[in-house]
């Protein structure tokens, strides 16, 4: 018998690594790869739901759940395009629980009850209500709404993020809330998945400082795209592309999904995974101590709770064995620290800083040409800044080294012509 096929005897999966196979099926679907991994990524924490866990020190449970969502302008990275493979072949596994595209606080707790009531998880031998939903969005802003709509429902998605209280098994206590009507309603095992597309506007309109108090940001993976993606496939005939996005390979993929699905237990650890996961802890802290209170203070201080959940991600990716190992950990610090840099932008944006916005929009128009006279640049973007706000951000471009004036033609010239 060749490794091969033993590997797929032990492992019942057609691929080594379900994210990898789905970054090739989709490689000429024309998207955003940052896009396509971090839909994979929370395609797999939704297939884990809250079946599987690692416990910190004895006592804190710690679910592989995720809250991801896809930021960029409309248009430029087809973010929606990316999500929508992953559910294609979600809904394919049959064995999930969806939420409906309408969020409201008295719908997610309705949802996520049913849930329960349909779902049970079995664990040494005790059958438990299973509350887990998957949440997916190609529009926050129509799921959601605006400021108000995100604010009648935070509260429950921070509840949710972290599984309820209690956040262990049990069929004794539940999260509960009274009702409108005087009832009661109890949600046992409550877990919540979110993949959600939206643009930075949308964060400025809806979570503003509300979400960073609350907390509601800090749970968030920001996975932001700036630049348009520019695709380099064309018309492709089948004959090019079989083998790589035909019905034999989308089944397969379902079907590992769906193996995904079966997993249940507590994460063991091996040797080193201590010293990794304090290594990432030291480095995290100095992060903390050099900027207390900056605008990624809420983030880092959830950052080791992320890889937790990352680390997770990656293993059942990779194995059916409950097994974490020092390279899962590290993987997973790699992923959050490759969004970090972007992630600052989100964050600022949620700070409501509406004159920032109005500086981005109007550096990706300077950034379009080498030269601008002072007219010119007032009649390109006018939608995008005032008089008074166009002359500081012209005053703040020339500080940072991205314009420079030339006064014989009293013109700016673009220096530097990369994203903010």
């Amino acid at each position: 018998m060749t490794l091969y096929a033993l590997w797929r005897l032990k492992m019942s999966r057609h691929f080594p690594s379900f994210i990898q196979a789905f970054l090739d099926y989709n490689k000429n679907l024309g998207v955003s790869q940052k896009f396509l991994l971090w839909s994979a990524i929370s395609g797999v924490a939704g297939c884990l739901e809250r079946r599987t866990w690692v416990v910190y020190n004895g006592s804190q449970v710690i679910y592989p759940n995720l809250f991801v969502m896809l930021i960029a302008d409309s248009g430029i990275a087809n973010k929606s395009t990316a999500g929508r493979a992953i559910m294609e072949i979600m809904y394919e596994t049959e064995a999930l629980n969806f939420m409906s595209t309408q969020m409201s606080g008295a719908s997610l707790i309705k949802q996520m009850s049913q849930a329960g009531e349909n779902t049970v998880f079995q664990h040494e031998g005790v059958n438990y209500k299973n509350s887990s939903l998957y949440s997916y969005s190609s529009e926050a802003k129509v799921t959601i709404g605006d400021s108000k709509g995100l604010n009648g429902v935070q509260e429950l998605l921070t509840d949710f993020y972290d599984c309820g209280d209690p956040n262990i098994w049990s069929n004794k206590k539940g999260w509960n809330k009274d009702t409108l009507s005087g009832g009661n309603i109890t949600v046992y095992n409550p877990c919540l998945n979110l993949l959600y597309c939206s643009t930075p506007t949308w964060l400025v309109e809806a979570v503003g400082k509300s979400g960073i108090a609350g907390g509601f940001a800090s749970r968030v993976l920001f996975v932001t795209e700036k630049e348009r993606f520019k695709g380099t496939n064309g018309w492709l005939d089948d004959d090019e592309i079989k083998g790589t996005t035909d019905q034999e390979t989308r089944t397969k993929l379902a079907e590992d999904l769906k193996q995904i699905t079966k997993l249940g237990g507590r994460f063991r650890t091996t040797k080193g995974f201590k010293e990794k996961y304090n290594e990432i802890l030291e480095k995290r802290n100095q992060a903390i101590d050099a900027d207390p209170k900056g605008e990624m203070a809420s983030y880092y201080s959830r950052k080791m709770w992320h890889c937790m959940k990352l680390a997770q991600v990656l293993a059942a990716d990779q194995s059916n064995e409950l097994v974490l190992t020092p390279e899962h950990l590290e993987s997973a610090k790699d992923l959050l620290e490759a969004l970090e840099p972007d992630m600052y932008s989100c964050f600022a944006v949620t700070g409501e800083n509406k004159n920032l916005i109005s500086f981005t929009r109007t550096w990706e128009v300077i950034r379009t040409k080498s030269i601008w006279s002072k007219h010119d640049l007032v009649k390109a973007t006018f939608k995008h800044a005032t008089s008074a706000q166009l002359d500081e951000h012209l005053k703040n471009l020339h500080a940072m080294k991205k314009v420079g004036f030339i006064p014989e033609l009293m013109a700016y010239r673009v220096l530097d012509k990369s994203p903010l």
